[in-house]
């Protein structure tokens, strides 16, 4: 795996590329993100080829668990800035 930076406009960009899959759990996809957002990356670019076809199935959850890993990991860090919002 190979993560290469790019800056447009101070955004701080991680562009992710392998040979192979390189999530091909929920834990896989967890520490990506946590191992970019530690690096002090704004956002990130991910190939469909990296990335298990299940991903794409939102009926099992990966997706919804990776990106509900990633905001609590948010939360814990700056909570402030992503705190939960009650609805209206």
């Amino acid at each position: 795996m190979k993560i290469e930076t790019h800056t447009i406009n101070n955004i701080k960009i991680a562009e992710v590329t392998a040979e192979n899959i390189i999530i091909e759990s929920i834990e896989d996809g967890s520490k990506l993100i946590a191992n970019v957002y530690y690096q002090d990356f704004d956002r990130m670019i991910l190939y469909e080829k990296n990335i298990t076809p299940l991903f794409f199935d939102l009926k099992n959850g990966i997706t919804g668990e990776i990106l509900q890993k990633f905001y609590i990991l948010l939360q814990k860090t700056n909570p402030k800035k992503y705190k939960i919002q009650k609805p209206v």
